[in-house]
């Protein structure tokens, strides 16, 4: 599966036309991603032939929410699912610096939205600890990482003990792109994984438009892999 980042209704025409399988739908992509508008959620929902998963983070670069947070996060939760939502990206750490599976719990509970646990999880104290939490969440369906801090490339042993070790389906991002799957495939190709593309469609450009070309060049490459396989 191929998940394209989207920040606009184009993204999501130019991302579809080019192959994906599946959108994060997110605002302020420089920043790694927050909360979308309501109504770009709305409109995305709409328009969309393919399933769109919405980022649910607050604007603040730590992961770490205080109480009042998690309680603006579980409201906000729970007006997605009221519009159609049905999956979300989530992500939050501890005071330890682990991934705070009872936290994620609490913003989703009384939803039934599953959640792709972010990259948060890259910044944990302890990656194979954070792990052994998100594997015991039955809300938590997708593990988006690349492997700890950096780059997929920059984390090819580490991503070898997540995909052996995960029970969700574990997406791969950061630094994913048709010059960098050669050797991210040559290493991980006889894993099971999702792939997850932001600038890499862009142009190399965050704050550019995705290219329906770009996706589709991608597209082609990866079930090139595949068939290989």
């Amino acid at each position: 599966m191929i998940e394209i980042i989207a920040t606009s209704l184009k993204d999501i025409q130019e991302a579809v036309k080019g192959g994906a399988d599946r959108v994060e739908l997110v605002t302020a992509l420089r920043e790694g991603g927050y909360t979308p508008s309501i109504q770009l959620t709305e409109e995305a929902i709409k328009i969309s032939p393919v399933p769109v998963h919405v980022m649910l983070r607050l604007p603040k670069q730590s992961f770490q929410y205080s109480t009042e947070e998690k309680k603006r996060l579980r409201k906000e939760a729970h007006l997605l699912q009221a519009i159609g939502v049905k999956y979300v990206v989530l992500g939050l750490l501890d005071g330890e610096g682990l991934a705070d599976v009872e936290g994620l719990e609490y913003i989703l509970e009384g939803t039934d939205l599953t959640a792709t646990f972010h990259r948060a999880f890259d910044e944990s104290s302890s990656l194979l600890r954070s792990l052994e939490r998100i594997n015991n969440c039955q809300k938590i369906t997708h593990l988006l990482t690349s492997g700890g801090p950096g780059k997929v490339t920059d984390n090819l042993i580490q991503l070898k003990q997540v995909l052996t070790l995960s029970r969700q389906r574990v997406i791969l991002g950061s630094g994913v792109n048709t010059e960098t799957l050669d050797e991210l495939m040559d290493s991980l190709g006889s894993f099971s994984f999702d792939l997850h593309v932001g600038t890499g469609v862009r142009s190399g450009d965050v704050d550019g438009d995705v290219e329906a070309e770009q996706v589709a060049e991608f597209t082609k490459k990866v079930q090139r892999y595949r068939k290989s396989q």
